[in-house]
């Protein structure tokens, strides 16, 4: 007869090796297709050198990518939303970059680090890198301006995690643009500006209210309910319709869709856009879901509707238009809808 120690140790042994099995599968798994990258797009870093300046920005078919930094993040099986880093989406020709941060006190000191959830995004592809900055960021978004002056980035911000009030959070934003490298590069404006306007520049756009009464330095007010799977407006089954002053916003952002009804949900966001978009609107159409679980896998619904995304013939395809594990063939088939 075992003894209970040894029954013990045996027990241990194997819920280790589940936990080491588990972890596997959560971190290094998705590693997998991770740095797989198709090539490059001749063009693909400088493709708004093309285009009209004095266009606004909502006038322009812009690539955009959901939770850019989550590349690299914690439980990544769960988390992740790209293969690539910020600077690699950037010279892929992304322009509108989904930014999900939460107050973090680092060495004693607050400050704005990456979140998808509650889990952090992260500097590298090791479990135990550091946790990645505001300032980590925007010295990449400043770098390849500086490199491509004819480019603009739209920079969206959205308070992801954490209990503080939104204006402690927008003060500390504006801290953090005050003090960054960058400072000169931000374009900081409560309108939607040409691309004249904004070329060489990263414009701030904000999920969250002007709590702080930072006024222009706020950056331009985008913000939506959360869509999720949530009941359906009766006007507009799957898009949003706000109004922000001179200028309305529509959305489509349904994140706990599975791959079909996902699928007819942007498509009827691109009819929608067709039919009844004009100059001043802006329209966010988001590829990207989670599906209806409560811990989905975004890659398996992405490697769907990507294809699908890029087997689709339109002739023109509004606004901005944002996904999953962007790559260079994704982008360009966003950015040539433009004149």
């Amino acid at each position: 007869m075992k003894k209970p120690g040894r029954v013990l140790i045996t027990i241990l042994i194997i819920l280790v090796f589940i936990g080491a099995v588990l972890f596997g599968i959560l971190e290094f798994y998705p590693q997998l297709h991770d740095r797989v990258q198709l090539s490059a797009i001749a063009g693909a870093a400088d493709w708004m050198g093309q285009i009209d300046g004095d266009l606004r920005l909502s006038q322009i078919s812009i690539p955009g990518a959901h939770d850019a930094a989550a590349n690299d993040s914690q439980l990544r099986l769960l988390t992740k939303c790209q293969d690539q880093d910020i600077a690699a989406l950037l010279r892929d020709g992304f322009r509108y970059l989904d930014i999900r941060l939460g107050i973090e006190t680092v060495n004693g000191k607050k400050d704005l680090t990456f979140y998808h959830g509650f889990l952090h995004c992260l500097k590298g592809p090791a479990p135990w890198s550091g946790h990645l900055t505001f300032e980590d960021a925007a010295s990449v978004c400043g770098a390849f301006l500086q490199a491509h002056p004819t480019e603009t980035i739209l920079f969206v911000v959205k308070q992801e995690h954490g209990s503080e009030p939104a204006a402690e959070f927008e003060s500390l934003l504006d801290e953090l643009i005050e003090a960054s490298s960058t400072k000169a590069q931000w374009l900081l404006t409560d309108e939607v500006p040409t691309l004249h306007e904004a070329r060489g520049k990263i414009v701030l756009f904000r999920r969250y209210q002007d709590d702080a009464g930072l006024g222009e330095k706020a950056g331009i007010y985008l913000d939506w309910p959360s869509q999720g799977n949530a009941a359906k407006n009766e006007n507009d089954p799957d898009v949003d319709r706000i109004t922000y002053g001179d200028h309305t916003l529509f959305v489509q952002d349904r994140y706990k869709y599975d791959t079909e009804p996902k699928w007819q949900a942007f498509q009827a966001a691109v009819s929608k856009a067709v039919q009844e978009k004009t100059a001043g609107d802006v329209f966010i159409n988001f590829l990207s879901s989670n599906g209806k679980q409560l811990y989905g896998h975004p890659y398996g619904l992405a490697k769907d509707l990507n294809v699908r995304f890029l087997n689709a013939d339109y002739e023109v395809l509004p606004g901005w238009t944002i996904v999953d594990f962007g790559n260079a063939s994704l982008a360009e088939h966003i950015y040539r809808m433009n004149p």
